[in-house]
């Protein structure tokens, strides 16, 4: 994915639709900044964990956590000051508690075409332009990295769901995939295929969309693969 389209600062994240559309998780895990030992050039089934404690703590992450990238060699990720959440966060290297989250930030696209976020914790995936999409969509690796040096604090960009790490971190996995718009469909991410007009809609309704998408074919209805209702209460996740 390219840069966001306008947004340089994101507030904290409403539930639903994140930030600016897909936050700035998704900046940061397709900007990469990975340190490559061969000089190759850059090109999220998991499950939502709990909601965020509500107190304010910084809450220590000791499971694995995972970052996406269209680089299939990548050896370690450096920490790099540049944040668009906090300017005075400092040097942080930035994941994900959700593999499934992280297959969203894989494919090579920007907000002024593409919208991500949380419908009653399914994850979603709105793409005005399939064809661009597919043009791009050269697949990428979903790396794990292990979480003892990582953090989430609730106050900032999605909470649990965003996590930081002030060290160098080295891959103690990689998952390959051929394709991003698999990796989704795979992990129970809901991805909708749009027209520009659906498009603008779903990002000026009221209820960010929700009531757009429960209209829609998902491209996990047309395919049969991991259907998730946004109903509180029903099947909302992939065992």
């Amino acid at each position: 994915m390219g840069q966001p389209a306008s947004r340089v600062q994101i507030p904290p994240s409403p539930p639903g639709k994140w930030g600016d559309p897909c936050g700035c998780l998704i900046y940061w895990l397709k900007l990469g900044f990975e340190r490559e030992s061969r000089g190759v050039s850059p090109h999220p089934k998991g499950q939502i964990p709990p909601s965020p404690p509500v107190n304010n703590r910084i809450m220590t992450i000791s499971k694995a956590v995972y970052h996406a990238s269209r680089n299939l060699n990548v050896e370690e990720f450096q920490p790099r000051s540049a944040s668009i959440r906090d300017p005075n966060e400092g040097a942080v290297v930035f994941a994900t508690p959700s593999k499934a989250l992280a297959t969203m930030f894989m494919a090579n696209t920007s907000d002024s075409w593409v919208t991500c976020g949380l419908q009653n914790r399914v994850p979603y995936i709105v793409i005005s332009d399939r064809h661009r999409f597919e043009a791009g969509d050269h697949g990428g690796a979903i790396y794990t990295l292990p979480g003892d040096t990582f953090v989430a604090d609730p106050s900032k960009g999605m909470g649990e769901m965003e996590v930081t790490s002030k060290s160098a971190v080295k891959p103690i996995a990689k998952q390959v995939y051929k394709s991003a718009l698999a990796a989704m469909l795979e992990h129970g991410v809901q991805v909708y295929f749009v027209d520009k007009p659906t498009y603008k809609a779903i990002n000026s309704s009221q209820d960010d969309g929700l009531s757009i998408l429960q209209t829609l074919e998902s491209e996990n209805q047309r395919l049969g693969i991991n259907i998730m209702s946004f109903v509180p209460g029903s099947r909302t996740w992939p065992a």
